[in-house]
């Protein structure tokens, strides 16, 4: 009889374990469950997307850009690596453009100029689309799920160049980096076999 009212216990314990656990991501954020917020659509401004609409051509070179362009970039200092990209994904004639046109394009909403000239021609904006994005460093942003996130990464991207640091401020990043890397150095020499996260 003992034996059978504490294996009736213990079912009626694991029954209100997984009653209890049954929301285990509820909307309260229990169980160190963290709720997304709810977040408004994101909207391009209007004049963006009418931009957007008017030079549908070219923002399909800038999204190409934004796409592949990592891919071109130069990132190997040595020259070893050759080039994984066809060319014609970059193309302008894929697109309907035409370099040598003289024809001036409004690019606010399209492209993030740094230099803060709302019109380019074809040529200037490939220009500044291979110096921004098959340069020395090169992003790879479209995996990014909201267009929020990717619109604001392209922008910072994009205007990456405008950023001034004085010179007094280079010195202390300087000297920061100097002190993090003999911290560093002091706890692999002081911790030797203790693993530190890169």
């Amino acid at each position: 009889m003992l034996g059978y009212l504490i294996k009736g216990n213990v079912i009626a314990r694991v029954r209100i374990f997984y009653q209890t656990c049954s929301c285990y991501h509820s909307k309260s954020g229990v169980y160190g469950h963290r709720p997304k917020p709810v977040q408004s659509p994101f909207q391009v401004d209007d004049t963006h997307k009418a931009n957007r609409n008017a030079n549908s051509n070219v923002f399909r070179l800038v999204e190409a850009y934004r796409t592949y362009g990592h891919r071109k970039a130069t990132i190997d200092p040595l020259g070893l690596q050759q080039v994984m990209l066809d060319q014609a994904e970059l193309a302008p004639e894929r697109y309907g453009l035409s370099p040598s046109s003289q024809q001036t394009i409004d690019v606010a909403g399209l492209f993030y100029s740094a230099t803060g000239n709302q019109m380019m021609t074809v040529d200037e904006l490939i220009v500044r689309l291979e110096k921004e994005y098959c340069d020395t460093i090169g992003a790879e942003f479209q995996h990014l799920q909201s267009e929020a996130e990717r619109e604001w990464f392209a922008k910072a991207f994009e205007k990456k160049n405008d950023v001034s640091i004085s010179n007094h401020r280079k010195i202390d990043l300087a000297n920061l980096m100097l002190k993090c890397q003999a911290f560093d150095h002091f706890l692999a020499a002081k911790f030797t076999t203790l693993k530190r996260g890169r």
